[in-house]
């Protein structure tokens, strides 16, 4: 009866054993299925067979997802996402990718992980969490069990601001293609084009003074946030905003999610998530020839040196016609010139023949005269 007992227990701690370490492999070979919180330990790498994302976690209302995004093929990026939106609401690093392919590898040990060798790329959020978990506003957060916050991706805001956001002067939006970028100015907001790699040109903003509002010497630096009544606010102390952009929604009760993106065409604008699609809000620039390029947007820099390659063509353009109009106008005044001589020497000509014009009757002198007065007589 004795060894009955113990070889049910020996069993019992085999199974145990072995239902331990097949859980574990079982959460490495399934880390792709979305689940609600990563925890030390976890690992995944892509699935060479999806092309578009592979979710990893996800919001405990299953509206945004954290996990691989694919990327022209061959790259990989970690982002966050919504469904219904063709662009990732977060990515880690605009400017960095890693392979999508088995030498890439994610991991969770307190710190956000991710390493590919093949493209020397290991970036970290450098802390020391417990979990990691996506929030219902689509905010990414390594948290301790205590649930503080240690990093959060709403911090390091790509091209989208979302509701209840804060954004700072320190951030900056910028827009996919890398050519536009929001930030905030003493008392302002204000949109930049890059001409160059260290140079950028302002060309849309939106001051606190247009309100009226006074902007207040050493309270602190404003910063901007999406509010759900709909508008961009801007704040310095407290709840109350010094200054709103309102959106098409302003003051009207919605039940849905506000973002604001910067996007390829340099044009800042706002989309209301209704629960079934995303409508349009708001639009910074609203003509299409006020944007910074209305030809539209390209990709990379070279859309910059077309932009400068046209000005130049232009110019060219403008100052050979305007050489043909010099031109046209010295023949005009020479064709003048010829004229008013030959009409000045004709008039000469009859003058000096008392205005009698050439013919029969030109060589009629003082004799023929006298013959006429002779036979009145």
């Amino acid at each position: 009866m004795e060894g009955l007992c113990l070889n049910s227990f020996t069993r019992f701690l085999l199974f145990l054993f072995v239902f331990l370490v097949f859980s574990h492999k079982w959460q490495r070979a399934n880390a792709s299925e979305p689940v609600l919180e990563l925890v030390k330990g976890f690992e995944a790498k892509p699935d060479s067979s999806i092309d578009s994302f592979q979710p990893l976690l996800t919001d405990p209302n299953g509206n945004f997802s954290f996990g691989f995004l694919r990327v022209n093929g061959s790259r990989l990026s970690l982002a966050v996402t919504h469904p219904n939106l063709t662009e990732p609401l977060w990515v880690f690093d605009p400017t960095r990718s890693a392979s999508w392919s088995h030498k890439t590898k994610l991991f969770f040990n307190g710190s956000l992980v991710i390493s590919d060798h093949s493209s020397r790329l290991e970036w970290s959020t450098h802390t020391n969490g417990d979990r990691l978990i996506l929030r219902n506003d689509s905010n990414l957060q390594v948290v301790k069990t205590s649930s503080f916050v240690e990093w959060e991706s709403f911090d390091f805001p790509g091209n989208t601001l979302v509701e209840n956001q804060n954004f700072t002067s320190a951030m900056a939006l910028v827009s996919p293609n890398g050519l536009y970028s929001m930030r905030l100015g003493s008392d302002f907001i204000g949109l930049y084009a890059k001409v160059s790699e260290d140079s950028q040109q302002f060309y849309w903003k939106h001051s606190a003074l247009q309100a009226k509002a006074k902007v207040k010497d050493g309270a602190g630096p404003i910063l901007a946030r999406i509010n759900p009544n709909g508008y961009l606010g801007m704040y310095q102390t407290g709840n109350i905003p010094i200054d709103v952009e309102a959106f098409n929604s302003f003051q009207r009760p919605v039940n849905g999610l506000l973002i604001l993106r910067l996007e390829s065409d340099g044009n800042l604008r706002g989309y209301l998530w209704d629960g079934s699609h995303w409508a349009l809000n708001y639009e910074a620039i609203r003509e299409t020839c006020d944007l910074p390029n209305p030809c539209g947007p390209k990709l990379g820099y070279f859309k910059v040196r077309e932009g400068v390659g046209k000005k130049k063509s232009r110019l060219g353009l403008t100052v050979g016609m305007s050489l043909l109009a010099v031109i046209a106008v010295v023949l005009m005044v020479a064709m003048v010139y010829v004229g008013f001589r030959n009409w000045s020497r004709e008039k000469r000509v009859l003058e000096e023949d008392n205005g009698l014009s050439p013919g029969p009757y030109k060589n009629l002198g003082s004799d023929s005269f006298s013959s006429v007065e002779m036979s009145r007589r």
